[in-house]
């Protein structure tokens, strides 16, 4: 009856029409009416649930097989496998007298499962539960349901147990309490290493003399650590250092790496990459380069130092190289170095 009723989806009319059915029929037994309706038995789904929680991959095959050459819709078992987790979720949860009036299992199968689902945490039966209704959808929309399912089933049982917050310190402080650990760890002298340490440190934070050199391989980091601004750094079109190498001059064109090397972002980021690499403070000064011929054709050229220099930056290049893209349009929408 609660079979009948379940699969009616609390339609009256349904129920009738599936009960004429298995009277036609002639079913006499659970495992019979079963067949009748094309559903899994709840004695089936409980051996796969039992499977996918052990670990046994071929056991939970074979239940899979014999569901399909009986006939059964993949799609409906596994919707019926979701909705017994879901059981089984909410029994481990709350026991059988809470849960009896919340699952679709009768008083019956649920004394007989709580004990099966005993040694086993609400925490991994949750977990199953999530797994399976993810690949619920992907296996509905698959053109071959059966091997969607096994690959589903496959992984769950692939995953670990999940042990629970509480009784990983429960076990922490069970360990600590039983007496102490590695006393004579903490009686030894420091190792050798961590005196040296300071040593190193200091070796490290000896500040470096600016050059050309020295200023190529600075960007060369940069570029492993920030590609955007080692990009942006290494698009420049001169150098001036400072015989104090104190402070140093970038220039550039007028365009967009200029305009983003001097947004606040980028100047911070610099300072403290500059700090880092020569162990000092340096001054970066990034300044607008504008050649006579240049000035004099800015009107005519100004929609190349927009789109072309936009399509030319390093960035963008390093972009379609990458995804093997191409540039199909280019929109302005305006222009921040603009005063």
């Amino acid at each position: 009856t609660l079979l009948l009723a379940r699969e009616a989806e609390g339609s009256v009319r349904d129920s009738l029409s599936l009960l004429d059915r298995v009277s036609a029929y002639g079913a006499t037994s659970l495992k019979e009416v079963c067949e009748v309706l094309g559903v899994a038995g709840t004695q089936v789904l409980k051996g796969l649930a039992v499977a996918v929680l052990e670990n046994d991959v071929a056991n939970a095959l074979r239940l899979i097989d014999d569901v399909y050459n009986s006939g059964g819709n993949i799609q409906k078992f596994t919707t019926d496998l979701v909705f017994f987790f879901r059981n089984l979720v909410v029994l481990k949860n709350l026991g059988p007298e809470k849960a009896a009036t919340l699952m679709d299992l009768s008083r019956e199968d649920a004394d007989e499962f709580f004990p099966v689902i005993s040694k086993y945490t609400a925490h991994s039966l949750f977990q199953v539960l999530d797994a399976l209704m993810k690949g619920q959808e992907a296996i509905y929309r698959s053109t071959t349901p059966k091997l969607s399912i096994e690959m589903l089933v496959i992984r769950l049982c692939s995953m670990k147990e999940v042990v629970g917050i509480g009784d990983l310190l429960g076990k922490v402080d069970k360990l600590l309490s039983s007496g102490p650990i590695g006393k004579e760890n903490f009686s030894e002298e420091p190792p050798e290493e961590m005196s040296t340490a300071p040593e190193t440190d200091s070796v490290a934070r000896t500040p470096k003399e600016c050059s050309q050199e020295i200023w190529t391989d600075f960007v060369d980091s940069v570029k492993e650590k920030n590609p955007v601004l080692g990009s942006l750094l290494a698009c420049c079109e001169g150098i001036e250092i400072e015989s104090n190498g104190d402070r140093v001059q970038l220039k550039y064109r007028s365009g967009v790496q200029h305009d983003m090397l001097c947004e606040v972002v980028y100047q911070q980021q610099l300072r403290e990459l500059t700090k880092k690499f020569f162990g000092r403070a340096i001054d970066v000064v990034i300044e607008k380069t504008c050649g006579a011929n240049n000035c004099d054709a800015v009107g005519d050229r100004k929609t190349y130092s927009l789109r072309d220099e936009l399509i030319q930056s390093s960035m963008v290049q390093e972009a379609v190289k990458v995804f093997h893209a191409r540039i199909s349009d280019v929109r302005v929408f305006s222009n921040r170095a603009q005063k």
